[in-house]
C-alpha cells in the first residue's frame, strides 16, 4: 500500500518541548487500519478508556475515492505516533489526541498543541489545536499523513 501525503503548515516555532507520561506507566501502543468510503467518511479511533481515547474523524467526501487510513499512537515515554493515507485527503481531517497519561509536572496544560514532523527540516512544526481539558485530548485539523506529537513551546 503506497501512502501519499501534501503538506501544509500554518506557522513554523521553535523546537517543541513533547509531552511524556510518567515512566510507571505500563507500554501501550495502538494502531488501527479502516478502510473509510468517501461517501460516507468515518472514524478511526485508537486506545483505551484507561489511556485514553484519540482518533481522526473524516468526512464524507474528504477522500476522493477508498482510503486506508493508518493510525497509531503511543502511550508511553513521548507521545506521539503516525497518521497515513493510502490516498490524498482533499480537504482537513479532525483529529483529537489523547494526553490522558501526561506528565503535566510544571506544564500549562492550556498551551498543549498538535506538532507535525517535518522530514525535509528535520524538526517538529506547529499544526495548532484547542485543548478539551474535561477528555484530556487537543483537538485540530490536518491536511496529510505524518508523524505527530503533542508538545507545548519552549520558553
Amino acid at each position: 500500500m503506497m501512502m501519499k501525503s501534501f503538506v501544509l503548515y500554518s506557522k513554523q516555532r521553535k523546537n517543541p518541548h513533547i509531552l511524556k507520561t510518567d515512566d510507571n506507566i505500563p507500554f501501550a501502543r495502538f494502531v488501527r487500519v479502516k478502510q473509510i468510503k468517501p461517501q460516507m467518511g468515518g472514524n478511526v479511533w485508537v486506545g483505551d478508556p484507561f489511556r485514553g481515547i484519540s482518533d481522526v474523524v473524516i468526512l464524507p467526501d474528504t477522500v476522493a475515492e477508498n482510503t486506508d487510513v493508518r493510525f497509531c499512537w503511543k502511550t508511553h515515554g513521548l507521545l506521539m505516533g503516525k497518521i497515513e493515507f493510502s490516498t490524498e485527503v482533499t480537504d482537513p481531517v479532525k483529529v483529537r489526541l489523547s494526553y490522558k497519561d501526561a506528565n503535566l509536572n510544571g506544564i500549562d496544560e492550556s498551551r498543549i498543541r498538535i506538532y507535525k514532523f517535518d522530514q525535509n527540516e528535520n524538526r517538529w512544526k506547529l499544526v495548532g489545536g484547542r485543548v478539551d481539558r474535561i477528555r484530556k485530548r487537543v483537538v485540530g485539523w490536518i491536511n496529510a499523513g505524518s508523524s505527530y506529537a503533542l508538545a507545548t513551546e519552549l520558553n
